[in-house]
Parts: structure tokens; C-alpha cells; sequence
């Protein structure tokens, strides 16, 4: 079996003597995170924005609902009127 230490050899032996790290690409790819962490971030709080617009816009719903009921039942009771169907045609309920 190996032991730890031959483990870290070999690792440090082959990885990083005989791959030495270019450090043009570890700048690349730590500007790209930082690119995608502030995407990530701008995303997110827009998601939020978007969020609490929707939530104002279904409460105006709901306070909405009641009145479209009420006007519902007008309408259904202009449509049973014969001079309504004469001027507007068929009833679109």
C-alpha cells in the first residue's frame, strides 16, 4: 500500500513539477469567476425585483376580483335584455 507521504510525492512529482502552472491562466480563470460571481449576484437581485413587482401586481388582483364578479353579473343581466342582443349581438358569455 502507499502511504500518505509517497501519495503527496507522486502527486507533487507529476502534477506540478513536470505541469508547471502558467499564471496568465490562473488570473484567466479566476477574472472569468469574478465574472460570472457578479452576473450571478446581478441576476439574482433582479429575480428579486422581478419577485416583488409580481407580488404588488397579484395583490391588485385580488383586490380586483370582487368588482370583476359584480360586473359579471351586470353583464349577465344586460345579455338577457332583448334590446342589447339587438344593438351587440349575441351575448359573450
Amino acid at each position: 500500500m502507499f502511504s500518505m507521504s509517497d501519495i503527496t510525492a507522486t502527486l507533487v512529482d507529476d502534477a506540478f513539477r513536470k505541469n508547471p502552472m502558467r499564471w496568465s491562466l490562473f488570473y484567466a480563470s479566476s477574472g472569468a469567476t469574478l465574472i460570472m460571481f457578479i452576473i450571478l449576484c446581478t441576476l439574482s437581485a433582479w429575480s428579486v425585483h422581478l419577485g416583488r413587482q409580481v407580488s404588488a401586481i397579484l395583490a391588485d388582483v385580488e383586490m380586483l376580483i370582487p368588482e370583476i364578479k359584480d360586473s359579471l353579473s351586470l353583464l349577465q343581466f344586460m345579455c338577457e335584455a332583448d334590446n342589447f342582443t339587438k344593438t351587440y349581438g349575441p351575448c359573450p358569455l
